[in-house]
């Protein structure tokens, strides 16, 4: 495999559609698909998500969806604290977007105070970029020198993504609230969650070597395969957010 290569050509297109069905007052049908093509030298790259696949009642303020939907709590512009819920796509993680996930999605006000529930009867995965993406590190040819040993690293890497593994159920039956208390200025939100994790943890169980000198230093040169495991776990997470609206804009912490 060339590095200078790898994920340089990119072609294709991108297809979103948005359609919403009224039926009668109080329900709507909502269908918003999202179609990648990418025509390139990567080969899993193509993407079809159901982002939004729901039915939806809503009532004065309650409001009830079952099917397919990102939920968007409100949090800081640059790292949401509330941003815990929904996998990833990381196929570009620079601008990683959150998959859609399919369970029921629960909101409604009672005076001054708003409350929303989330359940997620199994969870979607997170997307992670192929083996071929230039997103992996490929230029990994200095040598690495501890004590007496000489650790060469290849100049050409392999990698090989294997079958995800699942701690303690981690996919099934996750659960998120949010309590939201909303005075004349200032909005205060606290959220909770758990289920499992947005992004699995990225482990090299085993790595290949041959040795290639012993005596008064040993040198050991890696193998160009290199195996990554993706584990995801469950986790709880906890997050709260504030917000101060004036009259030109709207402070959030």
């Amino acid at each position: 495999m060339d590095k200078n290569n790898v994920g340089s050509r990119e072609a294709g297109f991108i297809f979103d559609f948005d359609f919403k069905y009224k039926i009668g007052e109080l329900w709507q049908f909502q269908i918003n698909p999202f179609l990648q093509v990418n025509k390139s030298n990567i080969k899993d790259k193509n993407l079809l998500e159901p982002n939004e696949v729901n039915l939806q009642y809503k009532k004065n303020s309650k409001k009830i969806l079952l099917g397919y939907h990102r939920t968007n709590w409100e949090g800081t512009d640059l790292v949401n604290p509330m941003d815990f819920i929904h996998p990833k796509n990381y196929l570009n993680p620079l601008f990683a977007q959150s998959r859609p996930s399919m369970g029921l999605f629960y909101s409604d006000q009672f005076k001054q105070v708003g409350f929303d529930f989330i359940y997620i009867p199994r969870q979607e995965k997170s997307i992670l970029p192929s083996k071929t993406s230039s997103w992996w590190p490929r230029d990994l040819n200095l040598p690495l020198i501890s004590g007496n040993t000489v650790l060469l690293l290849p100049d050409q890497i392999e990698y090989e993504i294997a079958d995800d593994e699942i701690v303690n159920k981690a996919l099934d039956n996750n659960v998120a609230l949010r309590l939201q208390q909303h005075f004349d200025s200032v909005d205060i939100s606290i959220a909770v969650f758990e289920g499992s994790s947005q992004t699995p943890i990225l482990d090299v169980p085993t790595m290949e070597a041959d040795v290639i000198e012993v005596g008064a230093r040993d040198v050991i040169k890696l193998r160009a395969h290199i195996v990554i495991q993706p584990t995801y776990y469950r986790n709880r997470v906890a997050a709260t957010a504030v917000s101060f609206i004036s009259n030109f804009c709207i402070y959030r912490f």
